[in-house]
């Protein structure tokens, strides 16, 4: 993946392939140049801290947006799961 986005690896730098979280604005331009390539479907990952990016999307685009939990996230939500902390289908199905 990195290879392809012309990325080489670097601990905790990943501005060559990942957006800005807090400009919104940007995950729709982007999603709107994706579609205009040709994509039938976006994608938001990580998912779990970036709901507001995912509604964004979905109200600016007329294709189908899918919410990407990464390993971290679906750790964090298995751990607190257990603990009673939340309830797992809910925040799953959020």
């Amino acid at each position: 993946f990195r290879e392809a986005a012309g990325s080489a690896p670097r601990v905790g730098d990943r501005r060559g392939y990942q957006m800005d979280p807090a400009n919104a604005r940007e995950a729709v331009r982007e999603a709107h140049l994706d579609i205009e390539e040709g994509a039938d479907i976006v994608m938001v990952k990580p998912a779990l801290a970036y709901l507001d990016v995912i509604r964004a999307v979905a109200d600016a685009t007329d294709v189908p947006v899918a919410a990407y939990n990464v390993s971290g996230e679906y750790s964090m939500v298995k751990a607190a799961a257990l603990r009673g902390w939340i309830d797992e289908r809910r925040v799953l199905r959020e």
